[in-house]
């Protein structure tokens, strides 16, 4: 009878000294997890403040070259700007002194055809027309002068056939 209590005794406390370990051993698994989710959230923390820093870094960034950009973009003409570059050449010859006449323009739909062209017939004394194409060199465009045909007229002007074309055009 005694022995049988002892043994009713220690199977006791052997599954009550098994239930405790089990017990220790799930209280641990979910420690580990919580950990896992506390180093997750701590890494996800990390790469959102790296990220808030990166966008105050470019804003900041983007603020300082504001003023280039603008100069930058003012080079550049499109669709809707190339009417000004046709009233910057004609405010080009009023101050050279040169006549200017826009015979025709040309938009070529690829930007492997280069930017619109056009062709201007130019009259007055040759230093004038010399001087238009220097200023035209001079303007915030990039152009390029693909062809040029000057004539001395009978009235002894000149006359000059100009295809010009504008590098400078956005597609």
């Amino acid at each position: 009878m005694f022995k049988n209590k002892i043994i009713k005794i220690a199977v006791l406390v052997l599954m009550i000294d098994l239930a405790s370990v089990a017990g220790w051993w799930m209280f641990y698994n979910e420690i580990k997890n919580i950990d896992r989710r506390i180093v997750l959230i701590t890494q996800n923390i990390s790469f959102q403040d790296a990220k808030q820093r990166n966008i105050k870094q470019l804003d900041q960034t983007l603020l300082s070259i504001v003023s280039e950009k603008s100069k930058i973009d003012g080079v550049f003409a499109d669709p809707g700007s190339v009417v000004e570059f046709i009233e910057n050449l004609e405010e080009l010859a009023v101050l050279s002194g040169a006549g200017l006449e826009i015979l025709s323009g040309s938009f070529p739909s690829k930007a492997e055809e280069g930017g619109p062209f056009f062709t201007l017939n130019l009259s007055g004394s040759f230093g004038r027309i010399f001087k238009f194409l220097s200023l035209v060199e001079k303007t915030g465009y990039q152009t390029r002068i693909e062809g040029a045909k000057f004539n001395a007229s009978d009235s002894g002007g000149w006359t000059s056939q100009v295809r010009l074309r504008m590098m400078s055009y956005k597609f």
